[in-house]
């Protein structure tokens, strides 16, 4: 049987959406409510937010291995190879009133997010193209923010009946089978050689920034909302609620990022975003909740996807885009894990989950780094 394209006639992209779909809706039903299951459990928010970071650390290390590995077996492969260790860090977190498992479910996780990221960003670049990269993104995200919306309403409905661990298990089966639409067609191995080489600053600083925000959006954030608001469904409901109108803004956003200027996009919105985590540290009612739900999740679309963009077109303009991938992923999770030893000691001082938000606040704003242009190495002169 023929494998017939449905979008954008790439069956590549095609792939990866559809794997995509179904990765992100099994992580959808569990990894929003982790940091809540964990402080549940009786752990206090600094181990939480150490084994965050620490997860991020092992990650940034696996990052090296994870390129080396889509070289040797191929970009598919790498990314199947993620699944085990995800499904074994879900297993694990069945287990996780034993504090000793909590150092080998931060391995586990760092491994796995490490061997899918590095692969997939690559074989997204290869397979994107540039005047249609703001439309590509948008669709990709429009599957992610589907998920999104879809899994926190299964998972409350799957906690409610069968409790935590089966709504694990149930996102470790789905997991392994996410992988399957990747190989409807061949596999391929990146051609350039791959070493580290010279950092790139410009991607580093907003990789980094990237990486201070995403642990006060997923780690103290939720922990925040659940204090406040007293139960983990309602947190559920305010995280779809947040995609389903992330998902009108991606139609427009991502038009946007292709008809007009990504770059001023890009930093309109990580200033709105900004100023709209300080707003989140004063709020306290259900109403404000979701207002400020809403408005956050319209300002992160809107700086996320000319964010991608961007990054998707210099990774594509690089010299080597495995190279690039594994600055960005390396910047992303030096930021988690520096902002969760960051964090650690702010809530060790004021005692205020909301007090991490600043790192929110410096990190959507470091997101504007990645326009600045590249300075090309003059040659040195030779007598």
């Amino acid at each position: 049987m023929q494998y017939r394209h449905f979008l954008f006639g790439k069956t590549e992209l095609d792939e990866l959406y559809a794997s995509s779909l179904v990765r992100h809706l099994a992580m959808a039903i569990v990894n929003i409510f982790v940091p809540i299951y964990l402080y549940g459990l009786g752990y206090s928010i600094p181990v939480i937010l150490l084994f965050y970071g620490l997860k991020s650390c092992f990650h940034a290390f696996f990052a090296h291995i994870s390129a080396k590995i889509s070289f040797r077996l191929g970009i598919k492969k790498a990314i199947l190879a993620s699944s085990p260790f995800l499904i074994l860090y879900y297993l694990l977190l069945t287990q996780a009133s034993n504090a000793y498992v909590l150092l080998p479910a931060a391995v586990f996780l760092g491994i796995s997010d490490a061997l899918y990221w590095i692969p997939f960003h690559t074989y997204f670049t290869k397979s994107s193209d540039y005047k249609n990269r703001g439309k590509e993104v948008g669709i990709y995200d429009a599957f992610v923010v589907v998920a999104s919306f879809l899994g926190p309403l299964i998972g409350v409905a799957i906690f409610a009946f069968y409790g935590f661990s089966s709504a694990l298990l149930i996102a470790g089966a789905m997991i392994f089978a996410s992988a399957i639409p990747l190989f409807f067609t061949k596999d391929s191995k990146p051609r350039e050689r791959y070493r580290f080489g010279r950092l790139n600053k410009n991607l580093f600083t907003a990789s980094f920034g990237n990486g201070l925000r995403l642990l006060a959006d997923e780690v103290a954030w939720p922990i925040f909302v659940f204090v406040a608001l007293g139960s983990i469904a309602v947190f559920g409901y305010l995280v779809s609620l947040g995609m389903l109108v992330s998902l009108a803004t991606i139609a427009v956003a991502s038009f946007l990022a292709d008809k007009h200027k990504k770059r001023k996009m890009l930093a309109a919105a990580s200033v709105s975003e900004s100023a709209l985590w300080i707003a989140r540290a004063f709020i306290s009612t259900l109403y404000q909740f979701v207002f400020a739900e809403i408005i956050f999740r319209i300002a992160q679309i809107i700086r996320w996807l000319p964010f991608q963009a961007i990054y998707y077109n210099k990774a594509a303009a690089s010299k080597s885009i495995v190279r690039y991938t594994v600055q960005r992923e390396v910047g992303i999770h030096t930021g988690v894990a520096a902002g969760a030893l960051t964090a650690f000691a702010i809530f060790s001082l004021t005692g205020l989950l909301q007090a991490i938000f600043v790192l929110g606040v410096i990190g959507a704003l470091m997101h504007i780094a990645i326009i600045k242009k590249e300075k090309k190495k003059r040659k040195r002169k030779t007598i």
